[in-house]
């Protein structure tokens, strides 16, 4: 079985719609199926999905539909699975009229319409109702039971011990993070003595060289392109995060973590995961101040209780079988 992934990727997008589509292609990979990517533009992160046993390719200044499409026959594609934002119901449209199997991943019912023969949304507040425009064949995978992990996580149950008091802080704000938002977490942790830092920055952050001179001046250490996440996972007490789907990772982990919002996509994930208990959400990154930040960890530092409800809810949530899930879920679509 060969599989195309058609994913965007960019320093303002970030890579998460990369990453959750790895985690997918792993478990088709361990099948034995073919896997390639076709993605926005060149990033450090090609060479990740390359390593992991996946080809890339990229788009250029072509009709996005049609190049998809070729690439598809080309490798005799069974399956496509569409990931980002720029993505609507022509471009569902042309790949099925194409008769093309689509595999549409989405976040919050971004189009007005639905052709594709499943949906993905594994989001904690993913709702049927985002999707009542679809075609009768369509079929929906909602919820945590379909979120996707990699399997540097989902491979095997995560350990977490609850340290009396925290003091060993993970650090992530996605791949690219624009508005420099590490920076002004960076900020808040050196006001705290007796920490202990790990940040995790991607190739694509524009920042990199003023953050690592700021994290060599604090003694903090600082990761680029990380492929030990689940390892800095275990390790750390509280993670500081941005609101997207890495917080799925750290409820999977049993990991506590305060999350800023650094896009609008990210609301409903932060604010979702907030009420359920598994994170606590410090708000838009325009208006959470390195005082925020400072004042919510110090209470969370010593909170032995809190942290423990935090991640028992998290762990709760998350079960990491979500990629295996949709696997067969496409499989049976092939066989009916």
């Amino acid at each position: 079985m060969n599989l195309l992934i058609r994913a965007n990727i960019s320093s303002r997008t970030g890579t998460g719609h990369v990453m959750r589509c790895l985690a997918l292609s792993e478990v088709f990979l361990k099948a034995g199926s073919s896997v390639h990517f076709l993605l926005t533009e060149k990033t450090p992160l090609d060479g990740r999905v390359i390593d992991t046993g996946c080809t890339v390719n990229h788009i250029d200044d072509r009709d996005d539909a049609q190049q998809t499409i070729a690439l598809a026959k080309k490798i005799d594609a069974s399956w496509i699975v569409v990931d980002g934002y720029t993505f609507d119901e022509t471009f569902q449209n042309t790949l099925k009229e194409a008769g093309l199997n689509v595999l549409f991943i989405d976040d919050y019912g971004q189009c007005d319409s639905y052709t594709a023969d499943l949906i993905l949304n594994q989001n904690i507040y993913a709702t049927e109702e985002f999707y009542t425009n679809r075609a009768d064949y369509t079929q929906l995978l909602l919820g945590n039971t379909y979120t996707l992990l990699r399997q540097e996580f989902a491979s095997r149950k995560p350990k977490r011990n609850i340290a009396d008091t925290a003091s060993k802080i993970l650090v992530t704000l996605g791949g690219g993070d624009p508005e420099n938002v590490t920076q002004k977490v960076l900020e808040a942790l050196s006001t705290i003595a007796n920490l202990d830092v790990q940040v995790v920055i991607g190739g694509a952050n524009p920042n990199k060289d003023t953050l690592e001179t700021y994290c060599k001046e604090h003694d903090m250490q600082m990761i680029v392109n990380t492929s030990n996440m689940r390892e800095l996972m275990e390790w750390a007490d509280i993670a500081i995060a941005g609101g997207g789907s890495t917080c799925y990772e750290f409820a999977y982990m049993g990991l506590p973590a305060l999350t800023i919002s650094l896009a609008e996509n990210q609301n409903p994930v932060a604010e979702g995961l907030d009420q359920a208990g598994a994170t606590v959400l410090l708000g838009w990154h325009e208006n959470v101040t390195a005082e925020n930040i400072t004042l919510k960890l110090t209470e969370l530092l010593p909170d032995h209780d809190a942290r423990s409800k935090m991640s028992e809810t998290g762990i709760h949530l998350v079960d990491g079988q979500g990629a295996e899930r949709v696997r067969d879920a496409m499989l049976q679509s092939n066989d009916s």
